[in-house]
């Protein structure tokens, strides 16, 4: 979530553009794009250990299965699912706020337009 200085640098940053709306805009897209890096990048390490899992399975045929070893192999994958829904998580809550700010724009330009259709 936008956090109290990253908030300041964003009303600042709204005080001195024109484009208010667009810069939001293109705000969401830009948080969309750094979750979704950060997403794929912990399906490639969730990938990484399913391959290491299946290694293991497979010579269970062989040789007896390592457990231990499975076993961390879960743990760590609970952990990659975790990390992602937080990641998720994280995102829908930034995109909301920007959200909210989106419609105050709006609706101050809304407002503003009526007041000088009145005057």
């Amino acid at each position: 979530m936008i956090g109290l200085n990253a908030n300041n640098w964003l009303q600042e940053k709204l005080q001195q553009t024109t484009h208010k709306k667009e810069f939001i805009e293109g705000l969401i897209e830009e948080r969309e794009e750094l979750h979704k890096k950060q997403i794929e990048c912990l399906l490639f390490e969730e990938v990484k250990l399913d391959n290491q899992l299946l290694k293991i399975t497979q010579r269970r045929f062989c040789y007896p299965v390592d457990t231990s070893r499975a076993n961390s192999i879960y743990q760590a994958l609970d952990k990659i699912a975790e990390q992602r829904r937080e990641v998720e998580l994280e995102l829908w809550k930034e995109k909301m706020q920007l959200r909210l700010m989106l419609e105050e724009i709006i609706l101050e330009e809304q407002s503003k337009t009526k007041l000088a259709k009145w005057k």
